[in-house]
């Protein structure tokens, strides 16, 4: 005897809503998804198995005859020990998929991140300004830095650029004309690389005081 159509339909649905909200349609869970398919399909066989021998059938059969006589009590009694059964069964069979999966995976959706390009240059810009900025402070690639921190603020000048024709963008200071504080950053960054300052006073003077013995008076 087969099992209804729409028993299957529930079953298979549910074995697909959790391969989609665990992900474990992907690589990283493949042997995780393996299982779960093999005790799905051994669930099934298992309701299979229990329908033929009299199990759903039985109470439905209790069900039909109850509605033939009509009476509504019988009915609903009837109607109420077959989803009890069925239930039964469907418990068995989410308990053996979820038995599995690994704690980490029922402990919460498992959701594979995914970095957007804007992200990971958002991510690379903060990087950088600490990077740039860490070293004018402390004097260590002071030239290499500036200039590097001379490149992004002329990026973000153009990104924005202050020219009369065009909408000034959200937060801007003041009323800039050509010549915004980016501007103006720049051309100091671009002043201190043609300058020696981080061997003045900084790590570049340390290093090349112990690497190659320089001192301040050989600089200036």
């Amino acid at each position: 005897t087969s099992v209804p159509p729409t028993v299957k339909a529930v079953y298979s649905n549910y074995l697909e809503t959790v391969r989609d909200v665990y992900l474990l349609k992907g690589d990283k869970l493949k042997e995780i998804d393996k299982k779960v398919t093999d005790s799905a399909d051994f669930w099934k066989q298992s309701l299979a198995d229990w329908y033929a021998k009299g199990g759903l059938k039985k109470t439905k059969d209790a069900y039909d005859a109850a509605v033939k006589g009509g009476k509504k009590d019988e009915i609903d009694l009837a109607k109420a020990g077959m989803l009890t059964e069925l239930d039964k069964q469907f418990a068995n069979y989410k308990t053996g998929i979820t038995n599995m999966m690994t704690p980490e995976v029922t402990s919460g959706v498992v959701v594979s991140p995914v970095v957007k390009p804007v992200a990971q240059m958002d991510l690379f810009t903060r990087y950088f300004i600490t990077a740039v900025g860490a070293g004018i402070f402390f004097g260590l690639f002071t030239r290499l830095n500036c200039l590097g921190a001379c490149g992004f603020l002329v990026m973000t000048y153009l990104t924005h650029p202050p020219f009369p024709w065009l909408p000034l963008p959200p937060n801007t200071e003041g009323n800039p004309l050509f010549i915004n504080k980016n501007a103006i950053e720049a051309i100091a960054l671009l002043a201190l690389a043609v300058h020696p300052t981080g061997r003045w006073l900084g790590l570049d003077a340390l290093i090349h005081k112990v690497l190659f013995g320089t001192k301040i008076k050989d600089i200036v």
